[in-house]
């Protein structure tokens, strides 16, 4: 056998200032009849890759070595390094590693590298080198990435209002959501590496009475200025929200089509919260909200009569039928509020598999004529369904989708079957119902309130 490819992963983290760059996957590639290749995987963020190495002799210190490059661009997903270096087996390759991520420098001493065999590249064998990305089926910013690559990675060490956008604004469609999303501290923050949302009551963020007093959101609000995403004007039974809670997204830096993304989360416990950890459509493209699709990567109510039961798919329209036509579930006897869990969805163009833990527990697929097929079931609007035609088997989940992170409360997020609701979720005073109810909710709520998330990563498929 004649194809040797190593590939020496090692795993490093650095932080300068709160940022960081994780080293890993550095592939190197001894050539034959000559030729040295080696390379890492691009990622957002990466801006400079330098490679400084010797043959059979080791390093000293952070010399230029006798290989020394700077590459500057990344070709066909991946920053590589090329020389016409002859080497035999045997050979020991010593060498370190430079690269400028979001400005910020970042070293790393590679373990010698011993050549076993050569990769050929003259075309004198069947045996071809590898292209060193293989083409998948994810685009991201419009272009195919490569397969198996990292495309989005985050831990938060801090809240990169770069990356993650915060929403500051009273929530309409798709749920109406009874609270107001804010980035105040109290709400929203990361903490040992973690992001947490912790919803509070509007009172102790906004003050005392501050649901029955006119609330501008002002030059800070994210909604449509001068709309009810801004201001809030109470009257009679229509109140200010009486939760203040958080979600931020990626909305606008970072969305993609078809991929893997896996959210390592606790979830929040209490009664009539839930998570918001999704992927929703760059463009409506379909329609307005849940017409143009929606993918719930992990949802499990709050309330601890319900969170045995997790739950993650595809949400296809405003009506129970079409929120649970394309959702999966799956129960534990172990409530899913108690202990972080690793939620997976790999989104392809045929289907949506969703895992829990390594398990998987259902695949959505869409019938043969696509979803629109079964638009009497879901009970959407036929002018929906065949707005679903014009694109693929899968639509409306054949677009480009951003992360959505966040704790919504109450509103048309919870089944409308549901009998132990304090509100009527199609009733002009549900947020006032849900209000008055406050001492029986409230007292469910405590230190596991809080959606709590370790990482993100988004990988090419």
């Amino acid at each position: 056998m004649y194809l040797l490819i190593t590939l020496l992963c090692f795993y490093g983290i650095f932080s300068v200032s709160g940022q960081y760059y994780e080293f890993s996957d550095v592939l190197i590639e001894p050539l034959g009849p000559k030729g040295l290749r080696v390379s890492i995987p691009d990622e957002d963020g990466i801006q400079l890759f330098a490679f400084h190495g010797k043959i059979n002799s080791p390093m000293k210190g952070r010399e230029a070595g006798i290989f020394s490059e700077d590459i500057r661009f990344a070709e066909n997903g991946r920053w590589t390094f090329f020389t016409n270096a002859r080497l035999k087996p045997g050979d020991k390759l010593y060498y370190w590693i430079h690269v400028l991520y979001d400005g910020i420098g970042y070293e790393k001493d590679g373990e010698p590298f011993t050549v076993t065999e050569l990769i050929p590249r003259d075309g004198s064998t069947t045996t071809s080198t590898p292209p060193l990305c293989e083409l998948g089926q994810t685009k991201l910013n419009g272009k195919t990435a490569c397969k198996g690559m990292l495309i989005f990675h985050e831990t938060f060490s801090r809240l990169d209002k770069t990356k993650w956008k915060p929403e500051v604004k009273f929530p309409q469609v798709p749920d109406f959501e009874f609270v107001i999303y804010d980035d105040d501290p109290k709400v929203l923050y990361t903490e040992g590496e973690t992001l947490h949302i912790r919803p509070q009551l509007t009172e102790d963020v906004y003050g005392s009475d501050s649901i029955n007093r006119e609330l501008d959101l002002n030059t800070r609000c994210t909604g449509l200025v001068q709309s009810p995403e801004c201001i809030r004007k109470p009257r009679a039974w229509h109140i200010v929200p009486s939760v203040t809670a958080a979600q931020i997204s990626t909305v606008e830096s970072f969305s993609f089509i078809y991929g893997a993304i896996e959210v390592k989360a606790k979830m929040p416990k209490g009664d009539w919260l839930y998570p918001e950890i999704s992927l929703v459509p760059k463009s409506e493209a379909y329609g307005p909200g849940y017409e143009s699709g929606r993918i719930r990567i992990a949802l499990a109510y709050g309330n601890q009569e319900l969170d045995n039961d997790l739950y993650a798919g595809g949400v296809l329209g405003h009506s129970d039928a079409a929120r649970n036509y394309g959702l999966k579930k799956i129960f534990s006897y172990t409530h899913w509020t108690d202990a972080y869990h690793v939620y997976r969805i790999e989104w392809k163009p045929d289907s949506i598999v969703v895992k829990v833990d390594g398990v998987v527990f259902g695949t959505v697929y869409p019938p043969a004529g696509g979803f629109a097929i079964d638009h009497t079931i879901i009970q959407v609007d036929p002018a929906v369904a065949d707005r679903w035609r014009k694109g693929t088997v899968l639509a409306p989940f054949d677009q480009e989708m951003y992360i959505v992170l966040g704790v919504g409360v109450g509103g048309l997020g919870f089944p409308e079957s549901m009998t132990n609701k304090p509100w009527e979720s199609d009733h002009p005073k549900a947020p006032l119902q849900f209000y008055r109810n406050q001492s029986t909710w409230k007292q469910t709520w405590g230190d596991s309130s809080v959606l709590e998330v370790d990482y993100v990563k988004v990988w090419a498929l």
